[in-house]
């Protein structure tokens, strides 16, 4: 990635090398070679222009892979984009964990990484990321629990953490995500019965 980005480096701007990095090692994790689809990737084209990203001003503002054959791990660099609002990666066959870097991306709206092979404690980490709207993890081998500070993420409209390995009940702060509208939670270990807190969300669709 390094060297990618130093072939142009005197006339990129420091943000444009900063995109040009953080995106060419999503590239070289996921094995961008066999993508489907990977039409302007690793060329001399402004990082705008290459499939799957979108810009607002010159900015990158969102990644949008899905189904698109990525294979391997999603890399901490992604954490840099500090202006992303949407990450899509559904449909790949991404594993190991969501990278400790997606803490810096405070502007992120829409997480969708449902099928794939990504194991951890996805929501336990989540939650630190209260202005999350919507979440898709299904169908992962994730495991844990739904922590009681989910009940922090009063932004959130959609989680999707059905066909999972999760663990444990579902706790009564979940009354605190007042505008949740899809909440999709089969398919998981989940035990105890269903909180009475659940009927606080009126909401839900």
């Amino acid at each position: 990635a390094l060297l990618f980005v130093s072939q142009d480096y005197t006339r990129l701007s420091t943000l444009s090398r900063l995109h040009r990095f953080a995106l060419a090692t999503l590239y070289a994790s996921t094995n961008g070679e066999a993508w489907r689809d990977s039409s302007g990737w690793m060329s001399g084209d402004p990082v705008c222009n290459w499939y799957g990203i979108s810009c607002r001003d010159g900015v990158v503002t969102g990644i949008t892979m899905e189904f698109n054959k990525l294979i391997g791990t999603l890399p901490e660099e992604i954490g840099r984009l500090t202006s992303l609002e949407v990450l899509v990666f559904s449909e790949n066959e991404l594993e190991g964990t969501i990278p400790s870097s997606f803490e810096s991306l405070t502007n992120l709206k829409l997480l969708g990484l449902h099928e794939n092979r990504l194991e951890g404690a996805a929501l336990v980490f989540l939650v630190r990321m209260p202005w999350l709207v919507s979440i898709s993890l299904t169908s992962n081998p994730i495991s844990g629990t739904i922590p009681p500070q989910i009940g922090s993420m009063t932004s959130l409209t959609a989680l999707h953490i059905s066909q999972n390995g999760m663990s444990g009940t579902i706790p009564e702060t979940i009354r605190e995500t007042r505008n949740l509208k899809v909440l999709e939670l089969g398919s998981n270990a989940l035990s105890g019965t269903i909180p009475e807190s659940l009927y606080d969300l009126n909401k839900l669709e």
